[in-house]
């Protein structure tokens, strides 16, 4: 489901707004049809916004069950160096770019912020508490900095779907909290509370993706275990090559 939400929302910003509404001529099509792409391409996002945080939730469930956390690493490294060139050629239309790094990159640092946090939690006394926190900070800094996509929104669910992993209603109401929180940041820093931001179509798709997480069962889907990595970049391959065709015709 995460990844037909993902794919959903990646149309609407590649191909339709990148291929379509942003490039061709004024006057190309009728205003009625220029309304329902952009409707379309709205309720492409809306939907597509339920896509992060069950990949953030699922994340945490990998780390807590796997086997092979050095292969899990690897994984995400080698799939996030690949993914690269293929993301800014879809989003940016060149094959690199400093301006944003895909969302693998996000997830692999999730995963080390997640050991780290692990091995602190080991240790005895409150105080440890504070130290997991300071980690989720600095990994919240580092994915604002390296302008990694999910940013410090994404940092801090893993965080709160990690440490409240054993706490179901309190993970899911800290979830929530989380994603209204990240509705009200400003882009450069600094919150603006206000209820247009809170109030959104997405903020309210993301939150039901919180509902959709309720109906986990914690037992293991289709065994298709490499299936999203090489989906993840494929998938922005095609897309990159619907809009190249879409911009020559």
């Amino acid at each position: 489901m995460a990844v037909c939400f993902m794919a959903m929302e990646h149309f609407g910003r590649i191909v339709i707004e990148g291929g379509i509404l942003m490039t061709l001529p004024r006057g190309a099509m009728s205003d009625r049809d220029f309304a329902f792409l952009e409707s379309m391409e709205d309720v492409l996002i809306a939907i597509g916004r339920m896509a992060f945080p069950i990949f953030c939730f699922f994340l945490v469930e990998g780390f807590l069950h796997t086997k092979h956390l050095k292969k899990y690493v690897f994984h995400l490294l080698l799939f996030a160096i690949i993914s690269e060139p293929v993301y800014d050629l879809a989003f940016y239309g060149t094959g690199f770019t400093m301006e944003e790094q895909n969302v693998l990159f996000e997830l692999l640092l999730c995963l080390v912020m997640m050991i780290l946090q692990q091995r602190i939690l080991q240790m005895e006394g409150r105080v440890k508490w504070l130290f997991a926190l300071f980690i989720a900070i600095c990994a919240g800094y580092m994915a604002e900095v390296l302008h990694l996509d999910g940013g410090l929104f994404g940092v801090a669910l893993v965080s709160v779907f990690y440490l409240f992993s054993g706490k179901r209603v309190t993970r899911v109401f800290a979830a929530a909290l989380v994603i209204i929180a990240a509705s009200c940041y400003r882009v450069g820093g600094g919150f603006e509370f206000s209820f247009s931001n809170v109030l959104d179509v997405c903020v309210a798709m993301e939150l039901v993706s919180l509902v959709l997480l309720n109906f986990y069962n914690h037992t293991r889907g289709f065994g298709w275990k490499y299936f999203f990595y090489l989906f993840y970049p494929l998938h922005l391959l095609l897309f990159s090559q619907v809009t190249g065709v879409l911009l020559e015709i």
